[in-house]
């Protein structure tokens, strides 16, 4: 049996999640908000007919140069940028904005804000 899309190899193997990346070429027009969606949507789909639980679809989406989803999705400072400033309502507002558009992506898991010691 041949796996040729990603919702089949969803539905054969059972997986329970997903992490894109635009350089793996599973994103593979990043800047394409309706794109990633449906994407996405169809993956839990696919998720739905082989399984009872929804899929983790993750990204690494931190901010500065570590942006998987590009323009129009909004270009965030990165880390230090952020921790420079020393305001924790920025952090939670950027956090806030971050979330609502990554779940309209259909993107349930963010590998960011990360934790940094220098």
């Amino acid at each position: 049996d041949d796996v040729r899309t990603p919702a089949q190899a969803v539905q054969k193997y059972h997986l329970g999640g997903v992490l894109y990346f635009n350089w793996s070429g599973n994103i593979s027009t990043p800047t394409n908000p309706a794109a990633v969606a449906h994407l996405s949507n169809g993956l839990q789909e696919a998720a739905r007919t082989s399984s009872t639980a929804p899929l983790a679809i993750a990204v690494d989406q931190e901010g500065g140069i570590v942006a998987r989803i590009t323009s129009p999705a909004t270009e965030f400072p990165g880390n230090m940028a952020l921790g420079a400033v020393n305001d924790p309502r920025a952090a939670r507002a950027q956090g806030a904005v971050l979330g609502r558009e990554l779940a309209a992506l259909g993107i349930n898991v963010d590998f960011a804000r990360t934790l940094t010691s220098t």
